[in-house]
């Protein structure tokens, strides 16, 4: 969280932070503090008491600014009958782009500058799928 040329920055996610079962921590990531939990527990405690949902039907597109605003989906499971494709877009506009203090800023680079250290990785299948049964086609799912 920074507050920055007049703006409030938050990038907020625990998951790093803390871990999960299958996410393990960064080894050497000093463990938090009770202030700094209470911290992310008041962030939290606000994000939801004061959350908005959006009602997205299929082929909706959403733009976030990721430093203004906190977002998360709901869970999904995939079945026969109906899957989702979520496709995370990073784009930038010089324009409009948020002044970022220098942490932020180098991660930025990363993501925007042509830099051929970093691997990337598209999670698209290969092919579009082209044949559907009737019951897809027919039908509101």
């Amino acid at each position: 969280m920074y507050h920055h040329k007049n703006k409030i920055i938050i990038n907020y996610g625990r998951t790093a932070l803390e871990g999960l079962k299958h996410i393990p921590r960064p080894k050497g990531l000093p463990y938090l503090s009770p202030k700094q939990t209470e911290a992310l527990d008041a962030i939290q405690s606000l994000a939801t008491q004061h959350q908005l949902t959006l009602a997205m039907d299929p082929g909706d597109i959403t733009f976030i600014n990721n430093f203004a605003v906190l977002h998360s989906r709901e869970s999904y499971v995939n079945t026969s009958r109906r899957t989702r494709h979520l496709v995370r877009l990073w784009l930038k506009n010089e324009d409009l782009a948020w002044s970022l203090p220098r942490p932020l800023q180098i991660g930025n680079d990363i993501i925007y500058l042509d830099n051929d250290d970093i691997q990337k990785t598209w999670n698209i299948h290969p092919a579009p799928k082209l044949c559907y049964e009737v019951r897809e086609i027919l039908s509101d799912a």
